[in-house]
């Protein structure tokens, strides 16, 4: 668990980073400790994971194979939060920039609780048919944009990268994150969405 100190440094860091100041990644540090510290986020958007999957559980209908539904989700939260990771230790070391992996890490976990937070509106209103198709798609278009922008900056500032290796970066966490959608999305899609023989 985080202590109290630590807690408030972090939303000191988030405060930062979210405004685009580089100062943000030596509030929340550079260190192996710092990193490995700033994988508590996954447990932090814990709640809104479930509530992510709820939400779609309920949409796919009462035939779902709630076991397996959940299974597969967990494996892909759990993915999501080390695949990337894993991969940019590898591009850190082809751009020369090893030395800063952690400092991009720990920023870039962090980041992840208001950008996944910001799209929690969104899925509310979308799951309780309270704003047009339009309109939402709209909405997350810019909310899209805005995380685009912030994970860009971590990436930039984090890595001390160019602007052309920067967009090269974040591409790449779009490209796995839709791999591993790609991957198990077929499996959650194969279950079945309505009790056997209903209407």
């Amino acid at each position: 668990m985080l202590t109290i100190v630590q807690t408030a440094r972090v939303l000191r860091g988030l405060g930062l980073l979210m405004r685009l100041n580089p100062r943000g990644f030596e509030v929340l540090g550079a260190t192996r400790g710092d990193a490995a510290r700033s994988f508590w986020a996954a447990f932090v958007l814990l709640p809104l994971f479930v509530l992510y999957t709820g939400l779609e559980a309920l949409e796919r209908g009462p035939g779902l194979n709630l076991g397996l539904f959940g299974a597969v989700k967990i494996e892909h939260y759990v993915l999501g939060w080390v695949l990337y990771p894993v991969i940019m230790d590898f591009v850190s070391r082809l751009l020369d920039r090893r030395d800063a992996y952690y400092r991009w890490l720990t920023a870039y976990n962090w980041v992840q609780v208001p950008i996944m937070a910001a799209f929690l509106p969104l899925v509310l209103l979308a799951a309780l048919g309270l704003a047009p198709a339009d309109a939402l798609t709209l909405l997350n278009g810019i909310v899209f944009l805005a995380m685009s922008i912030v994970l860009g900056f971590v990436a930039r500032h984090g890595l001390f990268l160019p602007l052309s290796s920067t967009i090269g970066v974040v591409v790449l966490d779009l490209v796995v994150g839709e791999a591993v959608h790609g991957i198990l999305a077929p499996l959650i899609d194969a279950m079945p969405s309505a009790v056997p023989g209903g209407a």
